[in-house]
C-alpha cells in the first residue's frame, strides 16, 4: 500500500475509534499499531511517517506505543509525538531485540511462570533473556500480553500478581507520561 494510502486508512481507523469512545465517554490515549504494520514501522521510514502524520492530524497528544528499541519510535519522536516503550511478557527476543518469528519454536512463553519471570526481568531489572541465552537491555514503559497467546488470561493474572508483589505499581498507560516509568 503506498504511505498515503495507508495515511489515510490510518487516519480514518483512529478517528472512527475516536468518535466510538468519545460515544462512551472515553478519550483515546495510544495508538499502537497491530501485527504486521507494528514490525513494518520499524523496516520502513516511510511507513512509519505516514503512521505518525495519521496520528497527528487526529490527535497529537495521543501516545504512540512501540517496541523498545525501535527505529520507528525515533521517527515519531522526530515529528514531535509522545511515545511509550514496549516490551512483551508473553513473546521470545532474539540477540538483536526482534521478537522471535512466531514459526520458530519458542516463539510463544506460553506459562504463566515464564512469560510473569520475563515480565519481572524487564520491569525490575530492564533486561530480557533472548533466545540464545544472551541478556539484551530493555527499557519499557509497557508491557504487552497477547490476547491470542494461548492461557492469555492465566498470563496477565500472573504477570499482575508477580510484579505487584515486587512493588512495581501496575496501572494503565496515561495521557501523562510522568506516571508511566520503566
Amino acid at each position: 500500500m503506498p504511505p498515503a494510502a495507508l495515511e489515510s486508512s490510518v487516519r480514518q481507523q483512529i478517528a472512527s475509534l475516536v468518535r466510538v469512545a468519545g460515544r462512551f465517554g472515553v478519550r483515546l490515549v495510544h495508538v499502537k499499531p497491530h501485527g504486521a504494520l507494528y514490525h513494518a514501522t520499524n523496516k520502513d521510514r516511510e511507513i512509519a511517517l505516514a503512521v505518525g502524520s495519521a496520528v497527528q492530524e487526529i490527535d497529537p497528544q495521543l501516545i504512540m506505543v512501540g517496541q523498545a528499541g525501535a527505529s520507528a519510535l525515533e521517527v515519531w519522536r522526530e515529528m514531535g509525538l509522545r511515545c511509550a516503550t514496549e516490551a512483551f511478557a508473553d513473546r521470545a527476543y532474539e540477540r538483536d531485540g526482534t521478537l522471535r518469528k512466531r514459526t520458530l519454536p519458542g516463539a510463544l512463553l506460553d506459562t504463566p511462570e515464564r512469560a510473569a519471570q520475563q515480565a519481572l526481568g524487564i520491569a525490575l531489572n530492564h533486561k530480557v533473556v533472548a533466545g540464545d541465552g544472551s541478556g539484551l537491555a530493555l527499557a519499557a514503559q509497557t508491557i504487552c500480553i497477547h490476547s491470542d497467546t494461548p492461557g492469555a488470561a492465566a498470563i496477565a493474572r500472573e504477570v499482575n500478581e508477580r510484579l505487584k508483589a515486587a512493588g512495581v505499581q501496575v496501572r494503565a498507560l496515561s495521557r501523562d507520561l510522568s506516571h508511566n516509568h520503566p
